[in-house]
C-alpha cells in the first residue's frame, strides 16, 4: 500500500532583512561624544564658559579636568564625598577624552541664567526604526542627604522632536526630595527621576562615575534632541557624554524564493526511505528548510535534499 508523501510541506527561511522573518542588529546612527568643539557645528548651547573651577558650562578634557583643552591652565574643581572644599571628585567612565560638564550655570562670568541648554543638529531617521537614544550622565557631589547640594529646582532633562511636532520630555535626573526628612528640599543628592515628577527618589543615584541612561524613541522622518540643565549654585556638578541614537535599518524588497517541482526517489511504500528534492530558485533565501506538517512543526531537513520513510 502506498502512503502520500505530499503533507511534508516544504517552507523557505528567508535572510534578507525582512523584518517578519529576520531581527537585525541595532546601528549607530548618529553619536555626538565632544570630542571635538560642536557649538555651532553639530549643536547649539545657550552659553558657554568658564569663569573658575566651581563656575562654568562647556567640554572638560578628561585626563586633567581642565576646562576647553589640556594646558588650558583652566581647572574644574569637584566636591566628591565630604567636606566640599576638600574638592576631591574626580569624573569617571566618560567616552574617549573629553565630556560636558557644568556647575553653577548663573554665575556672571557667564550669562547669569541659571538653565543652560543644548540643542542638537537634526538627525534623519527616516530609514530606520525600533530607535532608542542613550547617554552618560554623572553629577559628581556624591555627599548624602542633607549634606548635597541639589534642590528641589534643580534638574539634566532630555527632550526629542519628531518632524516638528513639538517637544517630549523622555529623560529626567532631579533631587532626591525630601530623603533628609519631610520638607526639606534642598541639598539632596541627584537621582534619575523616571516619571520627570521633580523628584528623584524613586529612581538610580547619579554620582562621579558616569551611567548610561536610554529610552525608545517612535519612528518619523526627522528627530532633533536637546538637553536642558538646571544647577544655580556652586557644587552643583553635572556632567554628559556619548549620546547616541541607536536604530534597525528598514528592510528593502525580498525576493521570493521560487519552488518549481518536488520530486521523489521512489514510490513512497510503507517502509521504504525515500528522498524528497526541490528545484528552484532560492533568490532572497538562505535555504531550503523542509517541515513534516508546514514552517514550524517538527523538522524533518535542510537543503535540496532530504530523506524521508512514509
Amino acid at each position: 500500500m502506498k502512503r502520500d508523501v505530499t503533507p511534508l510541506i516544504l517552507a523557505i527561511s528567508l535572510a534578507c532583512l525582512c523584518l517578519a522573518f529576520t531581527l537585525p542588529a541595532q546601528t549607530t546612527i548618529w553619536e555626538e561624544d565632544f570630542e571635538t568643539e560642536g557649538d555651532g557645528i553639530r549643536y547649539s548651547a545657550s552659553n558657554l564658559f568658564y569663569g573658575g573651577g566651581n563656575d562654568y558650562f562647556g567640554r572638560v578634557y578628561g585626563p586633567t579636568h581642565e576646562y576647553t583643552a589640556a594646558g588650558s591652565g583652566n581647572p574644574i574643581f569637584l566636591t566628591g564625598t565630604g567636606d566640599p572644599s576638600n574638592q576631591n571628585g574626580l569624573y569617571l567612565n566618560y567616552s574617549g577624552d573629553y565630556f560636558l560638564a557644568g556647575e553653577d550655570l548663573d554665575d556672571n562670568s557667564g550669562d547669569q541664567l541659571d538653565t543652560k541648554s543644548i540643542t542638537f543638529d537634526a538627525i534623519d531617521i527616516s530609514a530606520f526604526t525600533n530607535l532608542t537614544f542613550a547617554g552618560l550622565f554623572g553629577a559628581c557631589n556624591e555627599n548624602p542627604c542633607g549634606s548635597n547640594q541639589y534642590d528641589d529646582n534643580d534638574y539634566i532633562r532630555v527632550f526629542y522632536n519628531i518632524d516638528g511636532q513639538g517637544e517630549v520630555q523622555a529623560l529626567c535626573f532631579s533631587a532626591d526630595i525630601e530623603c533628609n526628612g519631610p520638607g526639606d528640599v534642598t541639598n539632596e543628592p541627584l537621582h534619575r527621576d523616571p516619571n520627570c515628577d521633580g523628584d528623584g527618589g524613586e529612581g538610580e543615584l547619579i554620582t562621579c562615575t558616569m551611567q548610561e541612561f536610554s529610552f525608545s524613541v517612535p519612528n518619523g522622518s526627522s528627530i532633533v534632541f536637546r538637553v536642558e540643565v538646571h544647577a544655580n549654585g556652586s557644587h552643583e556638578e553635572i556632567a554628559l557624554d556619548r549620546f547616541r541614537l541607536l536604530g534597525e535599518e528598514l528592510g528593502g524588497d525580498c525576493t521570493d524564493p521560487v519552488v518549481n517541482t518536488i520530486s521523489t526517489s521512489g514510490s513512497g511504500c510503507p517502509g521504504e526511505t525515500v528522498m524528497l528534492t526541490v528545484d528552484g530558485l532560492l533568490n532572497d533565501a538562505s535555504d531550503w528548510h523542509w517541515y513534516e506538517l508546514g514552517c514550524g512543526d517538527t523538522p524533518v531537513g535542510v537543503g535540496v535534499n532530504v530523506w524521508v520513510s512514509p
